[in-house]
């Protein structure tokens, strides 16, 4: 059957809205736009200049403004609301409300300068995928998006585990995109090891990358690009390894 979207009063209490940070982007967008003006206008009057120079001139005075407008008039964030039973992205026509029962994946994509710490707000892409298919992309450029990613994994946390906890239960595997995780430990498709074995699973980086350390040292290091539902693994692993999982 059809995804139906919830009516109003099945969203439960509002727990946080994020809105895009038009201020920043306007100012940012203007601020490329009148460098690239500079940049063109201060070659027309010096006037001596190398072919070179004027290639590189003609370049920069292209891209900054191209940036410049792309970011002005380009696709906007979209409003995303976090509600008790629901998430609610976008306004008017173009809302979307998902359950949180339908969400299945939440998934960060770390661009290689993400990596440095000062960039990762910028270049880092998060997703949150549903039952139907369907996958929303959070934008850098919302407000607190850091706030907004907690409360999708403490709103998700709950439905994904008892999920996975059945599944393990039922003999299943369940797949973390990299690596999969059943009743006798984790598989890769390198090869396994037994809980008995398994002495960490911890998140490095900070938490840019998945470690399994085993009693004779690390086992697996894998990148969270290929580790979707980061925050259910976690939890699982933990309770796999008997170390109770903090509250909140």
């Amino acid at each position: 059957m059809a995804y139906r979207t919830p009516e109003p009063k099945e969203l439960g209490p509002l727990l946080g809205d994020f809105r895009p940070r038009n201020a920043g982007r306007i100012v940012a967008s203007i601020l490329l736009l009148l460098i690239g003006a500079m940049v063109d206008l201060g070659a027309i009057v010096s006037g001596q200049m190398s072919w070179n120079g004027w290639i590189v001139v003609a370049v920069w005075g292209v891209v900054f403004p191209a940036v410049g407008l792309l970011m002005l008039f380009g696709r906007k964030p979209d409003r995303v609301r976090v509600h008790e039973l629901a998430l609610v992205s976008g306004e008017g026509r173009g809302e979307v409300t998902t359950s949180w029962t339908d969400v299945v994946e939440l998934r960060t994509r770390r661009h290689l300068g993400g990596r440095r710490q000062h960039l990762s707000a910028v270049l880092d892409r998060h997703f949150v995928r549903t039952r139907d298919g369907g996958v929303h992309e959070l934008r850098c450029a919302l407000v607190d998006l850091e706030a907004l990613l907690e409360l999708l994994r403490a709103r998700t946390i709950e439905p994904l585990l008892t999920d996975a906890r059945e599944r393990i239960d039922r003999g299943e595997t369940v797949s973390f995109g990299a690596l999969s995780l059943d009743a006798d430990g984790v598989r890769t498709a390198d090869g396994a090891l037994g809980w008995p074995s398994i002495e960490e699973v911890a998140f490095e980086g900070p938490a840019q990358s998945v470690a399994i350390k085993g009693r004779a040292g690390k086992w697996l290091e894998a990148p969270l690009d290929e580790v979707p539902n980061a925050h259910v693994l976690r939890a699982l692993s933990r309770e796999r390894l008997a170390v109770p999982v903090p509250a909140g």
